[in-house]
């Protein structure tokens, strides 16, 4: 709001509409007080008046002035807390005092407090009730010497000004029974809570008495208000000031011409006389005492705005009134954003739970929400990114996956198992004779994307052995094994057995990513259940324990049963190859390559003869091309050994792709990944009884405590917005009627109200 703006709510009290200005102006602070009086104050700051100075600096004889009521001006009292002053004005006289209790305290506490309640029809000294509410607070001046509860009095009356004012204590420097040292802080908290804020107005009061350099007030002051923005300066017992440079310097405050010093108010300053001790509790008597001593020199030469209480009372009810036009608008808008605030938070609550049909309706909705999101989690296309998140934050088509994608998770994871257990499923990698006769499952390296995954497996890699060192081992196991069979024959057992002793690591990499699976399949039902359970900690507590906890320990019991199932067991009555003749062709296959390159060695070699035509042929018959190239070496070489490894090789690749799928497939799959949105169903809540129900779905103590704080906030901010709105339209229809009388259609002169709304949203 502009400053032209602003100034078209206040524009003073000397119009010819004195009536309806003052009209306006009570309906305006009104507004303000039924808004404080809501506890608005809570959650928006709202326009006020704060009066703040060092202890004697002349405060309770500024308040007595302006409201015409005796103030204790005693240290003992009125300093302990804030005190709340609405003045208004009315036909008959009124005194009512309540204690507005801190949000802070207990409900206890609140009652309490709230019980106190002082009405008098006479304006009389307010001593004895601030006694009384003092005592009631609990201050006792030791470690209780101050309280953050708010007195609030409202006085109304003839000739009352239309004000509201905020009394805080007085900072103060000496130390003394009621005054302890570590309390100073507590007053600089109390006075920083409230100058602080954007939309208080500062009244500092100083004392002529003292040097303003040594009042703690003027640095408070700019401490909150650096540029003087939001002050207006009083200067008390001017009578007691004695002529010199300190008059002088009190003088140039007042006069308020340097907007270069640190001492410039916007507001200004202004002077005013209190009333002496042992002077008579008459206001008349002291406002004729102090229009006498402005008449003499050197206060006479200052204009009256800036002396004297009448022009004080003006002043202050056009600046509050200013200032609260000015912040109004934008009071009403941040009660919106809070009711905004409020209500989502409700809807996040869900609706209140009290009876069987409450519950099956907040757990129906939790199912739906969960078995949706599960479904995508594990499989579908389609995912909500308001869970999984965008995986290209920027991207209009919306394409949601992420961390929480478990069907991404679990496939990548698969690719890392299955790279671990090719390149460390076995104990050995053999080094062959045959630089070409390679073993079909090694993978030398694993792909670079996968190897944080990969690690977590804590694989070993195999051992290097050359094809001699493992016939030597082989032959000794059948040596020492020998029954009846004929020399130089080798049972099939031997292959089996060495297979056996290769696929050793298989079981325990398959257990670690089952493990891992299953890690990343829990922590997002979690994650789901947290999400639709809406961060209820103790309904997501109870569906974990009730359903999701029970169902990983099941799966974890059917993955491990279904993995020893898939694992190549060897036992007597067992029999673990699937595919004999395709076993066959690539035992065949294997053995015959290699004396096919063999052979071809064996002809390329210039120390031997060139074999002819015929023996070439007879080379083609693998048993003889055999015999052949062991005498040619010279060495015999037993054909059984060699064919022993030429098995196992074989039915180590072959086994191993069928285990890999088995795990995938029949282990994840279908013992989890299928069955993770069975998880929670309606037809397992239909199922338990009404006291199992209302243990699940009943609301917690949290959640209630939680709903009945936003009903009550939701509560006061609507009756805040109304007041505000019901303000707005009233003055709206104010305007139009006094356009039409003023003429503004016809070009005529316009006249402004205080209060007329210009509303900042439009």
């Amino acid at each position: 709001m502009r400053a032209e703006e602003v100034h078209m709510f206040a524009p003073g009290l000397n119009t010819p509409d004195l009536q309806q200005l003052k009209t306006k102006h009570n309906e305006l602070l009104d507004t303000i007080d039924k808004l404080r009086a809501n506890d608005i104050g809570r959650y928006v700051e709202l326009p006020q008046i704060v009066v703040v100075g060092d202890q004697s600096s002349g405060k309770s004889s500024v308040l007595e002035a302006i409201s015409r009521v005796r103030f204790p001006s005693k240290s003992t009292l009125c300093t302990r807390f804030a005190t709340e002053l609405i003045l208004r004005e009315a036909d008959e006289p009124r005194m009512e005092v309540t204690i507005r209790p801190h949000d802070g305290e207990s409900t206890d506490v609140k009652d309490k407090l709230a019980l106190f309640n002082k009405v008098q029809t006479e304006l009389c000294e307010l001593s004895n009730i601030i006694k009384e509410a003092t005592e009631y607070m609990g201050i006792d001046g030791d470690s209780n010497s101050f309280s953050k509860h708010i007195l609030r009095v409202n006085i109304s009356g003839p000739g009352v000004p239309q004000l509201t004012l905020v009394d805080l204590p007085g900072f103060y420097h000496a130390s003394g029974k009621n005054q302890l040292a570590e309390h100073r802080s507590i007053v600089s908290e109390l006075a920083a809570e409230y100058m602080e804020r954007e939309s208080s107005i500062i009244l500092a009061v100083v004392s002529a008495k003292s040097d303003p350099v040594m009042q703690q007030v003027l640095e408070e002051t700019r401490r909150y208000d650096e540029r003087g923005q939001r002050t207006l300066g009083i200067i008390t017992k001017p009578d007691k000031l004695e002529r010199g440079e300190l008059e002088d310097e009190f003088l140039q405050l007042l006069k308020n011409n340097n907007k270069i010093s640190p001492r410039f108010l916007k507001h200004g300053w202004h002077v005013l006389r209190n009333r002496g001790e042992g002077e008579p509790a008459d206001f008349d008597a002291r406002d004729k005492r102090e229009a006498e001593l402005f008449r003499s020199r050197p206060w006479n030469e200052l204009p009256d705005r800036n002396k004297g209480i009448a022009s004080l009372r003006e002043k202050l009810s056009r600046v509050l009134l200013m200032h609260i036009a000015g912040k109004l608008p934008h009071v009403t808008m941040r009660i919106e954003q809070l009711i905004d605030d409020r209500q989502r938070s409700l809807a996040d609550l869900g609706e209140a739970r009290e009876k069987t049909g409450d519950y099956l309706r907040h757990l129906e909705g939790i199912v739906r929400d969960f078995t949706r999101l599960t479904l995508q989690a594990v499989g579908g296309d389609e995912k909500d990114s308001a869970f999984f998140g965008k995986v290209c934050p920027g991207s209009e088509l919306d394409v949601a996956g992420g961390r929480r994608n478990l069907r991404a998770q679990v496939r990548n994871q698969n690719c890392a198992f299955v790279a671990v257990l090719r390149k460390c499923g076995a104990n050995r990698v053999i080094r062959w004779r045959d630089g070409d006769d390679k073993e079909a499952w090694v993978q030398p390296d694993i792909p670079r994307e996968l190897e944080h995954l990969a690690a977590c497996y804590n694989a070993k890699e195999p051992v290097s052995v050359s094809q001699d060192e493992l016939e030597e081992l082989i032959h000794k196991w059948a040596m020492e094994s020998r029954g009846t069979e004929l020399p130089g024959v080798y049972s099939s057992k031997m292959a089996l057995t060495l297979f056996e002793d290769q696929a050793e690591p298989w079981e325990g990499i398959a257990t670690r990513h089952v493990e891992l699976v299953m890690e990343a399949a829990e922590s997002l039902v979690k994650e789901i259940l947290q999400f639709v359970t809406r961060d209820d900690d103790e309904m997501h507590e109870k569906l974990m324990t009730t359903f999701v906890a029970p169902f990983f320990k099941d799966r974890r019991a059917a993955l491990g049963g279904k993995l020893q199932e898939v694992l190549p067991r060897l036992h007597k009555t067992g029999f673990p190859l699937a595919l004999e003749e395709v076993f066959q062709e690539r035992a065949k296959g294997r053995a015959w390559r290699r004396l096919q390159r063999q052979v071809r060695e064996l002809d390329q070699d210039p120390s031997n003869v060139p074999l002819s035509v015929g023996v070439k042929r007879a080379l083609q018959n693998p048993l003889f091309a055999q015999d052949a190239i062991n005498a040619q070496q010279g060495k015999v070489q037993e054909w059984g050994i060699e064919r022993v490894l030429d098995y196992m090789t074989e039915y180590y690749g072959m086994t191993l792709e069928t285990f890999m799928t088995n795990v995938i497939i029949l282990a994840v799959e279908n013992q989890l990944m299928s069955q993770i949105p069975e998880i929670l169903t309606m037809s397992k809540i239909v199922r338990l009884d009404e006291d199992e129900l209302e243990r699940l779905a009943g609301e917690s103590q949290d959640v209630r405590a939680a709903r009945e704080e936003v009903q009550r906030d939701l509560e006061k901010l609507t009756t805040g917005l109304r007041l505000c709105e019901q303000w707005r339209m009233d003055n709206k229809k104010d305007s139009v009627a006094r356009q039409k009388v003023t003429g503004v259609n016809t070009g005529e002169a316009k006249t402004h109200c205080p209060g007329q709304w210009h509303d900042c949203r439009e």
